[in-house]
This record gives structure tokens, sequence and C-alpha cells, in this order.
């Protein structure tokens, strides 16, 4: 059942619930499970992870990249591999953590991740065909770099870290 036919049909019994007509004992016992659960769905939740746009996004972003050139230069396409890597990325993200923004580097069509916390206040991870994550970062006047290893589960602590200290 849709989504829509199940709001319209718990209008639907709702409204015929309410009703004040007499009923046996086990109509009346229905009648309190149903309204039961539809009142339920005033409650409900959304099974999709916490950066579920973020994929979308990503999605949109490696058909738009993948043809040779999409640059109006020599840019290669983003390949199936990096796009996969990037959803790993895109899952290690704790709940907690912002969205950042996603773009494509023409040179080698690795998928970057930016966050932005104000000025000069910046960290952006690259993601490509490895497993290794290239990183820099920006906070006043420190500046930092690294390649980190990633599992493809877990974000790495440092990459995590600078996150936070960018967006706080």
């Amino acid at each position: 059942m849709t989504a829509f036919a199940l709001i319209t049909a718990g209008g639907l019994a709702g409204r015929a619930l309410r009703s004040d007509s007499a009923c046996s004992a086990e109509g009346q016992f229905a009648r309190e499970r149903v309204t039961k659960v539809l009142g339920g769905l005033d409650n409900a939740v959304s099974l999709r992870a916490p950066h579920a746009a973020l994929l979308d996004e990503l999605d949109a972003l490696s058909v738009e990249h993948s043809t040779p050139g999409w640059d109006g230069q020599e840019a290669p396409p983003v390949s199936y591999i990096t796009v996969q890597n990037a959803k790993e990325v895109i899952r290690a993200l704790p709940a907690d953590v912002p969205s950042p923004e996603l773009a494509v580097d023409p040179d080698d069509a690795a998928i970057s991740f930016e966050w932005h916390g104000g000025y000069r206040k910046v960290f952006s991870l690259s993601v490509g065909t490895s497993g290794r994550l290239a990183c820099a970062g920006l906070n006043g006047t420190d500046r930092w770099h690294a390649a980190l290893a990633f599992d493809g589960e877990r974000l790495p602590a440092l990459a995590l870290q600078s996150i936070r200290q960018v967006v706080v």
C-alpha cells in the first residue's frame, strides 16, 4: 500500500471509527486497535539515512560528470569506483555532521567534499579510486593536509576531528 493510500485509508477509517454507532465487543476491539495504529502515523520517522539527500546529489553529480570532457576541456569521466568510494564516505558521516558541498575535480575526476565554517575555516576531503582520502584544512592561520587510509566504514579520526573544528 502506498503512503498516499495509507493516509487516505487512515483518514477514511478514522472518520468511520469516530462514529458512535453500536458494535460488538470484537468490533470495538478492532476499532481501538485501528485507532491506535492510525494515531501512530503522526509519529512516523524517516527510514532514510541522515545524509540521504547527499547520496541523491552524488548520483546526479556522477551522471553530469560521466562523459569525457564534461568540463568543456579534457576532464576525465567520474569512475564507478570513485562514486562507490564517495558513497562509503557519505554513509560513514555521523548524523550530527552537517552535509558538505560536493564537487568533481576536472584533473583526476576525484569527488571532493567541502565543509565551510566561515571566514578562513574550510575542510576538504577528496576521494578517488584508491582507498585513501586526500584532506586539507584551514582554520584561521592553521593549515594542514594529509592522505588518510579509509576502511570504507568509519572516517579516520583526524578527518572527523578536522570537520568538527571547522564547522563549530
